[in-house]
């Protein structure tokens, strides 16, 4: 008797346990994160792409085509913390949302401000010290260094 208890108690735990992390498992990669993407003026930013980045990590986990209105769309997305990048044609980050939470199973809709066009042809874009730099920030890391060789200075310098 007592082996067929304790056979049911384990059983019980075992099952219960196994829906528990199912439950985690259907919860991871349920998410959404949409916006749109549109000039200082109000124009819709044509010809980009939207890079999803983790604040936590710093690594790009995604990219999306910014389609004629501008619009962008990010899908099966894990629970965290994203910034939206957005690049136009020469590769250039002419745009970063603000950190996004994005929980399980919920949708998230953002809008991203990006520099003009004549800016972002002419060197005016986001520098990627700028962006490491805020998600350090929005991590709450207290300090990230950046070693950048440009190859401009002289070899006295």
């Amino acid at each position: 008797m007592r082996r067929a208890v304790a056979l049911v108690l384990v059983l019980t735990l075992a099952l219960h346990t196994g829906s528990v992390f199912a439950l985690a498992a259907a919860a991871q990669g349920t998410a959404t994160l949409s916006g749109t993407a549109r000039s200082s003026s109000g124009q819709p930013v044509e010809n980009s792409t939207a890079q999803l980045r983790d604040v936590m990590t710093g690594q790009l986990v995604g990219t999306a085509s910014v389609d004629q209105s501008g619009g962008f769309l990010f899908t099966g997305l894990n629970p965290g913390s994203y910034v939206v990048e957005i690049v136009n044609a020469q590769g250039v980050i002419i745009g970063t949302s603000a950190v996004s939470a994005v929980a399980a199973g919920a949708t998230v809709a953002i809008s991203i401000t990006a520099a003009t066009a004549v800016a972002a042809t002419t060197g005016g874009g986001i520098s990627t010290l700028a962006i490491v730099s805020m998600l350090a920030a929005a991590a709450g890391v207290a300090g990230v260094v950046i070693a950048v060789n440009r190859g401009t200075a002289s070899p006295s310098q």
